[in-house]
């Protein structure tokens, strides 16, 4: 199983790597209520209020959508749908 560590990736890539469909693993010190857990990316969108985009998702665990958009420097990435 091949796991991408996505902190300090280019937004170009980051975009390439990650989708809706693929499985992730939250930070486990911003999400300790998530610690061991899988989630599956729902969708994502990108915010720009500043002049380095960040992209945000939608991320179920558990069958539930989390409450808020999760950024991509909180998440590894564990399986990508190809």
């Amino acid at each position: 199983m091949e796991t991408h560590v996505l902190r300090d990736v280019p937004h170009a890539i980051w975009k390439s790597l990650m989708k809706a469909g693929d499985l992730v693993r939250l930070c486990m010190v911003c999400y300790p209520q998530y610690d061991g857990k899988m989630g599956l990316i729902i969708g994502s969108h990108v915010c720009q209020p500043s002049s380095t985009p960040k992209r945000w998702w939608k991320v179920m665990i558990n069958g539930k959508l989390h409450p808020y958009a999760i950024s991509t420097s909180d998440m590894v990435l564990i399986n990508a749908t190809r």
